[in-house]
């Protein structure tokens, strides 16, 4: 089935994206390329350290000095870290030693190795790995499997709606948008971690908002919606700034059905709290920015709130949560249900 052809809505989120790149081509970061990065994060390099320091001492150094790279260089050393780990740990202690590090590259790396063969295909394969390897994670595993899925079945449109027809076989009362088989579908299908190893928005067949909303269970349509926003924050270099928020709040706002905007809006928490020790005043303002003073506030601090503690556990989100006074409970509880 070929998506629908209505392309207006678009137009304007190009624009915002391209212009996004232009404005913000001198980034703060050092490039995925640099030499520095390799040498500091290399898999021997952690090879050797594991042996020396231990797991836990690594995945700290890991987590230390991946964060003063791009988000591709920190994805690609987590999947460095995964394999290491996976060596020495075995799959189930690796899988519960790597959390969601760095955009499951950790996890994404230990999958891979579990069935290397020909990877996950089904949602029996996906259901039977993460039984075996993360009885107590079944949400990040099935994450990692649906990347797998993906890259198994083909990166095409049609293999990709045969991919979530399988992910819509895990999902249970408790679905969790990122925790989930769609949400490592939607994420491989849109920015392919498995095939090119690095973040990329930039893909022709990656999904748009039309093609999300041809699927055919709400399910489906409301995670494709969510994992809209992180392809555009790629295209536009994971950066962080008012101009980059304000970009992605009208892309939620202009093209995307108002049933689905929340949806998106949320994706746009999720984007400012992956930067794990982003000060709480700060993933605020890119909230406002980014709603532009509209009830999406919520679903924006929400969202931020919980992906940050994911990405800290030590992170004090108090005063964040306290910017919504009418739900402050609701958003600390929130934050916490990232299940590890």
């Amino acid at each position: 089935m070929k998506t629908l052809s209505a392309i207006a809505p678009l137009i304007g989120v190009f624009f915002f994206i391209a212009a996004g790149i232009i404005a913000y081509s001198k980034a703060s970061i050092e490039s995925p390329t640099t030499p520095r990065a390799r040498d500091t994060l290399s898999e021997p390099l952690l090879r050797v350290m594991a042996k020396e320091q231990g797991s836990t001492s690594t995945i700290a150094y890991v987590r230390r000095e991946a964060s003063r790279y791009s988000a591709a260089d920190q994805h690609l050393a987590a999947h460095a870290l995964g394999q290491v780990l996976f060596e020495r740990e075995g799959a189930e202690e690796a899988f519960r030693l790597c959390g969601a590090l760095f955009g499951y590259g950790c996890l994404h790396q230990i999958v891979s190795q579990v069935s290397p063969e020909r990877g996950l295909e089904t949602a029996t394969d996906a259901e039977r790995v993460c039984r075996d390897i993360a009885p107590k994670a079944r949400g990040d595993c099935l994450h990692a499997a649906g990347h797998s899925i993906i890259f198994s079945r083909g990166y095409t449109e049609e293999s990709a709606r045969e991919s979530f027809a399988e992910c819509e076989k895990t999902v249970t009362p408790d679905f969790d948008t990122e925790q989930s088989c769609y949400g490592g579908a939607f994420m491989e299908y849109n920015m392919r971690f498995m095939q090119e190893g690095a973040f990329n928005g930039g893909h022709a067949q990656a999904a748009t908002v039309p093609f999300c909303l041809t699927l055919d269970t709400e399910t489906a349509k409301r995670s494709c919606i969510f994992w809209m926003a992180p392809k555009a924050h790629a295209a536009l270099g994971f950066m962080y700034s008012d101009r980059v928020f304000t970009t992605l709040g009208r892309f939620c706002t202009d093209s995307v059905p108002d049933s689905y905007q929340d949806a998106c809006m949320e994706s746009v928490g999720r984007s400012i709290g992956l930067v794990g020790y982003i000060p709480n005043n700060t993933a605020a303002h890119y909230c406002t920015v980014a709603t532009a003073g509209t009830s999406f506030y919520r679903n924006c601090v929400h969202w931020a709130a919980r992906t940050i503690v994911a990405s800290n556990t030590k992170a004090d989100i108090t005063s964040l949560c306290e910017t919504l006074p009418d739900d402050v409970p609701a958003c600390l509880a929130f934050s916490k249900t990232f299940i590890r």
